[in-house]
């Protein structure tokens, strides 16, 4: 039959022999080898290096409960678990860390890589190892163990490996360490914030900058004169890279880390809160926590629980880290949300000309010169793909500069000619803020919690506790720096020993609140009344106020709340704030100045445009007209406000609109109503205050919304129309947008309680880029006489899904529940008795892997 298939049709039946059928065999076994890399989740798997069978059942949203004899096998199983579901992510973040994404990623990568070896994370790490105790040591080798078994017995490695064509290095217990510091790195945002200031001062007077900076002291205090070093020959100075600089200002440093890494998000926060049992429909203290982080795919967090000889717990655990970063065991859960507080300064250095591996100190009476360290570092970068197509990137050398302070950012980011040193917290050698993390698990007590989290050093945070025996309390917790010179609002000159931080507040002095009798703690991230300087960047009280509200309004009704409630309020949408602009904003007299500048075919659209905002109840629903219409003109107003001044201090318009766009609309409220500053019209009696702006902002606004919308029918302009939760793949999607991608639309704003950052992308409207990266309610049921906790519900969901791998049913089967206000319920400490609309779990595992120690291990 070939044959006279072939006779007949010659040249058809050698594309299909010779070309097509080649091409499918290709695929299909290229299909078949990355489907043999999906993780498995029922069988029976034989492990070295764990001392006895380990049982882990699986949900339907393949979330583990780790069942183990000994701690150590759960660390260990958990590691293997990371591994089996996120080792591509595992090793992005592990060569993020250690400054060696270019060798894998290319030279996209190298300004990265500059980056996080200049701040040493991974060298620090490897110093505070020793400080540890020895429970945590075995809980980081434990793990590790666990990562390294998947690796050795992995048939088949997840496709992004396959893809660039190389196998992952054996995980070190300081490769979980490290990671944490960049956790520590992602909420540090204050050396970006001196520099923001220091260049605004430029072109405003600094009375002006409480503007921006509203929680500033007063600017004698604040904004001291920077002495800036008379160089005679400032060109002598550069460093061995000079004109290569990685970063040109720390504006482009924070714009890279936040688009490529997801790191430093403005309003990176979280919201936490615990209620009294008095107020509970169960009788018994709820906890609910929701992380404000950059929301990816995969998500930085993965839901387990884990039980060992003393290990009982569940939530979510960092993936990369052993442990429940966050969640509950048998007596106490708990739950944080930054603190903004300050543990970053930048110095300038007095570093002579001629020399730059020292600097000099006045100390002890005497002048000094201190050494700096000067290493060599040298980086492999993969060449542009296809390999074959490209000359290989010779090896490329970088001096990076260390000082007993810290490390010379200068080096990395042009800044001045001077050499600038950041000193920051997290990069202490006494650092155990794992362990903060890994005792807190075993806490059973307020006072046992308070010990475990004195020991954390950064990020600062603040804590949420809630316990089986009625008791809540909140406990801030982190370093905060005795400063020997300003208050860490710019930077300083460092000029004697005495300019130095002195040490760190006391622990004990530190603000706590337990059993309150409001019967709640919140935390939202805003400003905590405290004589103590924690921070000067606080976020709004927004969330705060919003979630205060709610709770006391259950109180007062004498409603008790219930685990519905409480993810309820987590899906808040209402932004407070935007209630004290929008009297401005819907105000008669600037409608009709309105509509009297437009063109008569353009009218009715301006009239229903105003209308809809009149009755606007400020929230930021997906269906939501007036939203789309606010926040477009809010944006085009602060533009038209500030630029004018600001642009010229950073030369660059969207550096600037990013420090613009932070202003509060409580902050923008108060400068319309009596500031003659920033608008051209403020001082036109004849005139509403900042007419002009506020005319012609509303112009660009609707411009804006009708070109990204495509239609002048203002019905059309819903805000779920322009913003989406953009699930991308790190690697894949950049090849192939629509397997590797998901779009939501979804609702929120920066200052709703369900929180959204939003990044406008001209192609794609705007983009989710920061939001709940989990929600947690927990209901901590009542401990009985013989120690057993009874009537608990544990309520979880993550954006995403468990797995990383993209053939996955668990890739992102949790979005649609996520995005939809829902949560699931976990499975381990189940509940006997479930109030409302908690569905009880059913008995049945969806599936069980059972693991037993390999003969000779």
């Amino acid at each position: 039959m070939l044959a006279k298939l072939f006779n007949k049709h010659p040249i058809l039946t050698r594309f299909l022999v010779f070309i097509l059928l080649p091409i499918v065999v290709i695929l299909f076994a290229v299909y078949w080898k990355i489907i043999q890399s999906i993780p498995n989740y029922s069988g029976e798997i034989y492990l070295q290096g764990i001392s006895g069978p380990v049982q882990v059942n699986f949900d339907e949203q393949g979330t583990p409960t780790v069942i183990a004899q000994t701690d150590a096998d759960a660390y260990f199983i958990q590691g293997y678990l990371h591994a089996s579901e996120r080792m591509w992510q595992m090793e992005v973040q592990r060569r993020t860390v250690q400054g060696r994404l270019s060798e894998v990623l290319g030279r996209a990568a190298f300004p990265t890589d500059i980056w996080m070896r200049t701040l040493g994370l991974r060298p620090s790490a490897e110093k505070a190892w020793s400080n540890l105790g020895y429970s945590a040591q075995n809980a980081l080798i434990a793990y590790a163990n666990g990562v390294n078994a998947w690796l050795a017995q992995a048939q088949t490695l997840p496709p992004e490996f396959l893809a660039l064509d190389f196998t992952p290095e054996p995980w070190q217990p300081v490769d979980s360490l490290a990671w944490q510091k960049v956790l520590a790195l992602n909420l540090g945002l204050n050396m970006y914030r001196e520099i923001d200031r220091l260049t605004a001062l430029k072109v405003i007077p600094p009375e002006r900058l409480k503007v921006f900076y509203e929680h500033d002291p007063e600017p004698e205090t604040a904004y001291p004169p920077l002495v800036l070093q008379n160089r005679a020959n400032e060109e002598s100075d550069q460093i061995i890279t000079k004109g290569a600089y990685p970063f040109e200002n720390f504006e482009s440093l924070s714009a890279h880390l936040q688009s490529e890494l997801g790191l430093g998000l403005t309003y990176a926060g979280s919201n936490a809160w615990a209620v009294s049992g008095q107020f509970t429909e169960s009788g018994n203290t709820m906890l609910a926590n929701d992380p404000h982080l950059a929301i990816m795919q995969n998500s930085p967090w993965y839901s387990i629980g884990l039980k060992g000889d003393k290990l009982d717990v569940i939530g979510m655990s960092f993936v990369g880290i052993p442990g429940v970063a966050l969640g509950r065991n048998r007596d106490i859960a708990w739950g944080t949300t930054s603190l903004m507080s300050d543990q970053q300064d930048i110095f300038y250095l007095n570093v002579p000309v001629s020399d730059r591996s020292h600097y000099v100190l006045k100390q002890n009476g005497s002048t000094q010169a201190i050494e700096i360290d000067i290493d060599k570092e040298t980086f492999h970068i993969k060449s542009d793909s296809p390999q074959w197509l490209n000359k290989d990137i010779l090896p490329v050398n970088f001096e990076i500069r260390r000082t007993p302070m810290g490390p010379v950012v200068s080096d990395a980011v042009r800044l001045t000619h001077e050499t600038v040193v950041l000193r920051w917290a997290a990069l202490d050698d006494d650092d155990r803020s794992f362990e903060a993390f890994h005792l807190v698990q075993y806490a059973d007590n307020w006072q046992a919690f308070r010990n475990a989290v004195s020991l954390l050093k950064a990020p600062g945070l603040h804590f949420i506790y809630a316990d089986s025996q009625g008791n809540i309390g909140s406990q801030i917790a982190g370093h905060i720096p005795v400063r020997g010179k300003g208050v860490g609002v710019i930077p300083q000159r460092l000029q004697s020993g005495q300019d130095m931080w002195k040490g760190y507040v006391p622990f004990d002095q530190l603000p706590s609140i337990y059993n309150p009798q409001s019967g709640f703690v919140i935390a939202a991230n805003s400003q905590i009344e405290s004589e103590l300087v924690i921070s000067h960047e606080w976020a709004s009280d927004a969330r705060f106020r919003r979630i205060h509200h709610l709770l006391q309004e259950y109180i007062t009704q004498g409603k008790k709340i219930n685990i519905s409630d409480m993810v309820k309020i987590q899906n808040d949408q209402v932004d407070l704030n935007s209630k004290a602009l929008l009297p401005i904003l819907t105000d008669q007299k600037l409608a009709e100045a309105i509509i009297k500048q437009v063109d008569d075919d353009e009218r009715h659209m301006v009239s229903e445009a105003l209308a809809q905002l009149s009755t606007w109840d400020a929230q930021y629903r997906v269906d939501s007209v007036a939203a789309t219409i606010y926040e477009a003109w809010v944006n085009e107003l602060k533009m038209a406000m500030f630029s004018t001044k600001l642009n010229p201090a950073w030369n660059n318009s969207n550096v600037a609109s990013d420090f613009i766009l932070t202003v509060s609309e409580t902050k923008m409220a108060e400068v319309l109503s009596n500031d003659d500053f920033w608008c051209n019209s403020s001082g036109d009696s004849q005139k509403i205050p900042c007419q002009d702006e506020l005319i012609n902002s509303f112009k660009a606004a609707v411009d804006l919304i009708e070109k990204q919308i495509g239609s002048d029918d203002v019905s059309d302009w819903l805000w779920s129309k322009t913003h989406n939760l953009r699930l991308a793949h790190t690697l894949f999607s950049t090849v192939l947008e629509k397997p590797f991608t998901k779009e939501v639309p979804m609702g929120g704003a920066q200052n709703t309680i369900n929180l959204a950052l939003w990044v406008n992308s001209p192609n794609r409207g705007y983009q989710k880029s920061l939001g709940a990266s989990f929600r947690q309610v927990f209901d901590l049921g009542k401990k009985q006489d013989d120690g057993k906790t009874i009537d608990q519900i544990n309520a979880y969901v993550i954006p995403t899904g468990q797995s990383g791998h993209f053939l996955s049913k668990h890739y992102n089967d949790q979005t649609a529940i996520y995005n939809a206000g829902k949560t699931h319920y976990y499975r381990s400490m189940d509940a006997s008795k479930l109030q409302n609309d908690a569905k009880k779990p059913e008995k049945n595992d969806l599936a069980t892997l059972r693991y037993y120690p390999k003969s000779g291990g």
